[in-house]
């Protein structure tokens, strides 16, 4: 196949769903579910034909499998996912991974996301165990999200890097305990406001 070609193009993207969606049936999984798709590249390059590309994605898969996205914070055009075909697109706020990042690519990112309909993403990885300035990053993002209301109106998605959640969840340290407990009890909010999904036969 030549991948300069969209239709080789189009033609892989359908292989390879065919192919996740036919090992998944095999599976027969007694306790998943399988929700959706995730489109992996966090940029549009138009002058690569992404858009169309994107758009025959959603044309595949149609409405019975959810289409996401999770550009990065600058991402050029991320503010047309709905017209590339995306059910839900999440903002990376890319806040976390560098101490000196300052606090208006945070603001900035949830911001954008604000006024281009985008959900979020939660950010953090293993170094907030050992390293206070990740740790206060990791706050940061809870103040935050709260102050934009996230935490209550908007999906959430979540990067943790260097099994970050497992390491807090087993760390003795009160400080992360803490970090941990602050987080189990946004999720356990967030789960109890879930709208109730009645499965049709």
């Amino acid at each position: 196949m030549d991948f300069n070609n969209m239709e080789d193009r189009v033609s892989a993207l359908y292989w390879y769903i065919d192919q996740v969606l036919k090992i998944w049936e095999e599976k027969k999984y007694k306790y998943l579910e399988l929700e959706g798709f995730y489109w992996t590249r966090e940029e549009v390059h138009l002058e690569d034909n992404d858009d169309e590309l994107m758009r025959q994605v959603k044309e595949k898969l149609g409405d019975k499998y959810e289409y996401s996205w999770i550009p990065y914070y600058g991402s050029a055009d991320a503010h047309d996912w709905k017209d590339f075909g995306f059910d839900i697109a999440y903002q990376q706020p890319n806040y976390f991974f560098e101490i000196s990042t300052p606090m208006e690519i945070l603001t900035g990112a949830i911001g954008y996301a604000g006024r281009h309909d985008l959900s979020l993403e939660m950010e953090f990885d293993s170094r907030l165990i050992t390293q206070k300035p990740f740790r206060d990053k990791y706050y940061e993002y809870i103040k935050e999200f709260r102050k934009d209301g996230a935490w209550d109106n908007k999906r959430i998605t979540y990067y943790e890097g260097g099994d970050g959640w497992y390491k807090m969840a087993i760390n003795d340290m009160p400080e992360v305990k803490e970090a941990h407990e602050t987080m189990v009890k946004i999720l356990v909010e967030r789960k109890k406001k879930l709208p109730v999904i009645i499965q049709k036969e």
